[in-house]
């Protein structure tokens, strides 16, 4: 089965693609060691699907794929799980392109945070509302620490 990896969101054997190889990694790692919520992990969220985006702007949204969503209970009034964490792999060299299109899909998604990744690289950033861009540094933070840096 070297061609195949198991993939526990989808509970399915998928092709080893160089792309999905990062995103399978980067899900056992969030899972086993930043105790990220299986259950709030959400694989290749169609843009045009998700809960809290208004269903009236459903014909508005681009036809794209989020790679992976994380979500959390309790950061929004109006909506039981809302994005935290939006997170963008590639199995090719991070660049300013890579940052312009996950940023990009956060404009419509919405989420806290903003991860991109790749074999090598793993970089996690929120928006500066004073600085008006998005500041980001390497690493992934812990499930728990980025809800908890909300209420700071």
């Amino acid at each position: 089965m070297a061609d195949l990896l198991y993939c526990p969101l989808r509970q399915s054997w998928v092709a080893a693609l160089p792309e999905e190889v990062v995103r399978q990694n980067l899900i056992r790692q969030m899972v086993e060691q930043l105790q990220f919520p299986k259950s709030h992990l959400a694989l290749e969220v169609s843009l045009t699907n998700l809960p809290h985006l208004s269903s009236h702007l459903q014909d508005q949204l681009p036809r794209r794929r989020a790679d992976l969503i994380v979500f959390s209970k309790d950061l929004h009034p109006d909506h039981a799980l809302y994005p935290l964490l939006l997170i963008e792999c590639k199995a090719v060299p991070i660049n300013a392109k890579t940052f312009r299109q996950a940023i990009g899909y956060n404009q419509v998604v919405g989420a806290l945070y903003l991860t991109v990744a790749n074999q090598t690289s793993l970089y996690t950033g929120h928006y500066s509302v004073e600085k008006k861009e998005y500041d980001f540094f390497e690493g992934l933070p812990s499930y728990n620490l980025l809800k908890n840096r909300l209420k700071l």
